[in-house]
């Protein structure tokens, strides 16, 4: 446990600077290295997320087997299957991950979620060459709420060429008392209500 929460540490700024081998190497040791539960799936989740960012997404569909067997209600790296998914060129499928995950976190039963299914959507429309799309579903995102979609949000507006709106919105998420942050995101969740609509997925 000791060692635990300083790989976290390390594993964070890694995804946060583009640094996709140390952040998957820190967060697969920190895994080794023991912790509770929930910590644990999050560190799963990250290491298979560096793995899609690696370009490696059938070696992330495997890392996310690990959490197959676990049955937690939240952090068990749907979002991540579904960008595997779609890495792989099976859109079918990921869009059946895609639908789970961005359902539940439509819900608001677990805070902030809507930010990471924001991030995910707009993923997949540049993924679709939608970059205009991809933009406006990426800045009405918030910030990633763990790790593994910090990381993916840094790498997504570096993509879209939005660095530095991407990185003036978050200074501003952060600021005490704005409903919008990373655990009200109620920005977030208004947002994805209505672009599920939109898909017809409500």
């Amino acid at each position: 446990m000791a060692r635990f929460l300083p790989l976290v540490s390390l594993g964070t700024e890694a995804f946060y600077d583009g640094n996709f081998e140390d952040a998957r190497a820190f967060a697969r040791e920190s895994v080794q290295s023991g912790g509770r539960t929930s910590w644990m799936t999050e560190q799963v989740a990250g290491q298979a997320m560096a793995e899609v960012l690696l370009g490696k997404p059938a070696l992330a569909l495997a890392t996310l087997a690990m959490l197959d067997d676990l049955d937690v209600p939240f952090n068990d790296g749907q979002d991540v299957r579904a960008l595997a998914l779609l890495t792989l060129g099976d859109s079918e499928a990921a869009d059946a991950a895609a639908r789970r995950f961005a359902s539940r976190a439509s819900t608001g039963v677990f805070p902030a979620e809507s930010n990471d299914a924001m991030l995910m959507l707009a993923s997949f429309a540049r993924h679709d060459g939608d970059e205009s799309s991809a933009r406006a579903l990426f800045l009405n995102a918030g910030t990633g709420r763990m790790p593994s979609t910090l990381g993916l949000a840094r790498h997504l507006a570096s993509q879209l060429g939005i660095v530095e709106e991407y990185e003036a919105n978050v200074a501003t998420l952060y600021q005490p008392g704005n409903p919008h942050g990373p655990m009200g995101a109620t920005r977030s969740l208004n947002a994805l209500r209505s672009e599920l609509a939109r898909r017809g997925w409500a």
